[in-house]
């Protein structure tokens, strides 16, 4: 029985070989540490003050690009609030990614707005400038 098991366990481990296992780990620790210990400056006045060093601008995106029929519409009247936060929150972590791939460890507090765009049936833009802090 147990060269049965053995033999088994052979032929699953060479025919898996090819296989490779991919995970989130990086994105993980990236959302609990890297993201996190971004500082937030409340004006741009502010960062200049402190002696940050200007990089750029940085600037998030959300883009809803599922089709709204009639129903979907009478909903999002009613939950307007919640795809506003939800599209908020989504475009400010990817200013934040921006802020980091400028190298930035500080950023002004974005500004957000609702944006027209062809492809998409709801989208949001947030920028605002990201720093690098004096050490």
């Amino acid at each position: 029985m147990k060269l049965v098991a053995l033999i088994y366990v052979m032929i699953i481990l060479i025919g898996c070989k090819n296989h490779h296992f991919a995970t989130n780990l990086g994105n993980v620790i990236l959302n609990k540490t890297v993201k996190k210990s971004l500082e937030r400056f409340p004006s741009d006045k502010a960062a200049h003050q402190a002696g940050a060093e200007l990089l750029g601008r940085a600037i998030g995106s959300y883009c809803r690009t599922e089709e709204i029929n009639a129903a979907e519409e009478f909903l999002k009247r009613k939950e307007y609030k919640y795809e506003l936060r939800r599209a908020q929150h989504i475009a400010i972590e990817d200013f934040k990614y921006e802020v980091l791939a400028l190298n930035g460890d500080a950023f002004s507090a974005p500004r957000c707005q609702k944006i027209t765009k062809a492809t998409c049936s709801y989208a949001l833009t947030c920028s605002g400038q990201a720093y690098k802090k004096k050490l």
